[in-house]
């Protein structure tokens, strides 16, 4: 096992790149992303959670992973990963996957309220990051439909917090 502390927008994990490690996020907040002609925002990893999980794919990571602001990560390699797999966290493991995998196959974000979920999974909601996931247009909407709600408050440009975790 091995800990390896990230700044902002460094890569964990780089898309179609070897990988036989599984990810345990310590600290901050990690995001995994799909990249092909556009990019798709598959998840935020927030403490505790597990990803990666290459080694039971195909050994070739199928997303990126970010960091979104200051984290920190414990990787187990390869024979770390055996010992699990041997000891019944097989299910575990497999859970994380297919969350992912469901997230990467399922049709495009429609409506600005399909991306209020992505909002709720980090602390500042920074409309230059969404944006690059989403159409410009619906990021605006999704902020001032919960404006209008008054459940955002603005705290810098374009940079936002729920008023329920504020």
């Amino acid at each position: 096992m091995e800990d390896r502390n990230l700044k902002n927008g460094e890569l964990l994990i780089v898309q179609g790149q070897p990988d036989e490690n599984i990810y345990r996020l310590k600290k901050g907040v990690i995001i995994l992303y799909f990249s092909s002609h556009d990019l798709k925002l598959l998840d935020f990893i927030r403490e505790d959670e597990f990803f990666g999980f290459s080694y039971l794919n195909n050994h070739f990571a199928p997303y990126c992973a970010e960091s979104y602001g200051d984290s920190s990560v414990e990787i187990f390699d390869k024979n770390d990963l055996d010992f699990w797999i041997k000891n019944s966290y097989n299910d575990f493991l497999q859970e994380g996957i297919n969350k992912v995998k469901k997230r990467m196959y399922e049709s495009g974000i429609s409506s600005e309220f399909d991306i209020i979920p992505f909002f709720r999974k980090v602390d500042i909601i920074d409309e230059s990051f969404f944006s690059r996931f989403f159409a410009y247009q619906l990021v605006r909407k999704a902020i001032e439909y919960l404006e209008s709600q008054d459940t955002l408050k603005k705290i810098d440009k374009g940079k936002y917090v729920f008023k329920d975790t504020f």
